[in-house]
């Protein structure tokens, strides 16, 4: 039995943890008990241990739709967020280093993300770093876990053919 198609929203969360992890130094970084995927079922912890961290999740953080129509297409851009805490109030000894294999990783996008294809089309036109907001005193992210984190706003533009949005 084949794969199910998946919806572009779903597969481009699916893939953005896929440019993350085929990083080795960042996956080294962070093991794999510490990838928080919300499309895993878990169970978020209470009781913080010094090997939960550094950890990284990945959000969804909404967007917009239509803003870039043509006459043949829609558009939309959606944000994903991805979120660092190191438990660490070193900068530079993981902190830092974590955040520029993650720069790595998104740098190289189109190796992943374009190739991802729904109704037999491409639909990933582009991927953005927004922002990045770092700080020591983000108690909501990081359930008070002492120690630097950060959130990475990243955009990705999706393109698709009026005719492929058809319900049919």
């Amino acid at each position: 039995m084949s794969e199910p198609e998946y919806d572009p929203f779903s597969q481009v969360y699916n893939a953005l943890w896929k440019l993350v992890e085929r990083n080795q130094r960042l996956s080294r970084y962070i093991p794999a008990g510490n990838r928080i995927k919300y499309e895993e079922a878990f169970e978020q912890k209470t009781q913080i241990s010094d090997a939960d961290t550094p950890e990284l999740a990945l959000l969804s953080g909404g967007g917009t739709f239509g803003d870039r129509d043509t006459n043949t297409g829609r558009t939309c851009s959606r944000d994903y967020i991805w979120a660092l805490t190191t438990g660490n109030l070193q900068l530079n000894k993981l902190f830092n280093p974590i955040q520029f294999e993650l720069f790595r990783s998104l740098s190289d996008w189109q190796c992943v993300l374009c190739e991802l294809q729904w109704c037999n089309c491409r639909f990933v036109h582009n991927l953005h770093i927004v922002s990045a907001e770092d700080g020591t005193l983000m108690a909501d992210l990081n359930r008070n876990i002492p120690g630097w984190s950060s959130l990475w706003t990243v955009r990705i533009e999706f393109q698709f053919s009026f005719a492929n949005l058809k319900i049919t």
